[in-house]
Parts: structure tokens; sequence; C-alpha cells
């Protein structure tokens, strides 16, 4: 059964394989910031090769406060922050909160994670209509699912979903 997206376009930079599954892990979970650089870029040459609407803001993927004050960082507000700055766009990490904690949702199917991530998001928009979504890496679309309709609900009437890589069982979503 196919499910509609609420976002209304998904860019990746590639799959979540080989040197570039390597690099996201080596910045998620090995604190490696050097990495921000050419992943930010690997996707700034990707949104390049799109005729999108400029978003108005990045806003990254939050994770929850305990997630972010245990890892010391949120590797999406990070990159973000170096792809704004690549295409002279504004990042407003102040806009989405992830006010539930969830467990890891990595291993789980998408029903699964659906479920657990329906209405773990506060959003307040600012009357803005066209955002782009930042996170590291997309498996079965639930989170980037569950905020974009969140952020819908506030009004945003365009969102995109900018992900550094997509899991190859996943990306024809």
């Amino acid at each position: 059964m196919k499910h509609i997206p609420a976002f209304d376009q998904i860019i990746s930079s590639g799959r979540y394989e080989g040197i570039l599954a390597w690099l996201i892990k080596q910045l998620k979970y090995h604190n490696r910031h050097q990495h921000v650089r050419p992943l930010a870029e690997a996707m700034t040459n990707t949104v390049r090769q799109f005729e999108i609407t400029v978003p108005e803001v990045l806003i990254p993927m939050p994770l929850h406060w305990s997630r972010q004050w245990a890892r010391g960082f949120n590797q999406s507000d990070l990159l973000a922050r170096a792809i704004g700055q690549n295409l002279n766009i504004p990042v407003r990490s102040d806009l989405v909160t992830r006010y539930r904690r969830t467990p890891a949702l990595e291993g789980l199917n998408r029903k699964s994670r659906l479920k657990l991530l329906n209405k773990v998001f506060k959003v307040k928009t600012d009357g803005l209509e066209n955002v782009a979504v930042i996170d590291d890496v997309v498996t079965t679309a639930a989170s980037v699912q569950s905020l974009a309709a969140t952020l819908k609900k506030h009004g945003v009437r365009h969102v995109q979903v900018w992900t550094i890589a997509r899991t190859p069982e996943h990306a024809a979503y």
C-alpha cells in the first residue's frame, strides 16, 4: 500500500551505503565534526541540480533534548547551518521542538516508527509558507512524515525534505 507523504519533495545526496554511510556514522556516533563540511557540500551540490522553490528557512530535524544532551550536538543542525551558509538560506532551529522522547528508531519498521512519532513535535511557524527540513538519513521517512504533517497543520504550505542519504531499500519513497 502506498502512503501519501505530507512532504512535497524529498531530495537526497545519495544512498546510505559506502563512504557516505561511513561519513555520517563518524559524524553522528563518533563526534567527527570535520565531516560536516563534505556532507554539506554534497547536499548543496545536489540541491543545485534541482529546480526548486528556494525555501524561506531550513529547519533541522530536532532531537529530543535528552538525546541531544547525551550526544552533545544535533548532527542535522550542524548540517543545516553549513548548507544554509552555502546557499544563503537562514536556519531556524527554534521553530520545532521534539517534546516527547522516543526510543531509538533504528531497526524499526515504518508502522512502528509512525506510531512512536505520532504527536512528538511542537511547531511555531512564524507565518512561513515554504520550508526545507534537513536530516542526515531517511530510512522509512516516518520522522519527516510526522514533522511535515505537523508543519502543514500549522500553516506551512510547502515542505521539502533535504537529506544527506536514503537507505537503499526505501529509496523509492
